[in-house]
């Protein structure tokens, strides 16, 4: 897997993904930490399998991964924490 740091408009599709899956939507607080962190896009080989936002290099503020590779998320999700 590949973590690629990517504008936001870059993965806007993604994230129109994410919020569907939503039951409620984010409060402002979090809203501004997200604004402001630094996206990666999440690829192997070159699909596109996820994303995920860090905020100043220390707070996970985003982590998405499309449904048909969830299987591979909790490893994922290890190679982000670490990464932070």
């Amino acid at each position: 897997m590949i973590f690629k740091t990517c504008q936001v408009q870059k993965i806007q599709h993604l994230i129109q993904e994410y919020t569907q899956t939503l039951s409620s939507p984010f409060d402002s607080f979090l809203e501004e930490h997200i604004l402001s962190s630094d996206f990666y896009l999440i690829l192997e080989e070159s699909n596109e399998i996820g994303y995920f936002a860090i905020h100043h290099g220390q707070l996970l503020t985003q982590f998405y991964i499309r449904p048909s590779y969830l299987k591979a998320a909790q490893e994922l999700f290890y190679q982000v924490i670490k990464k932070i």
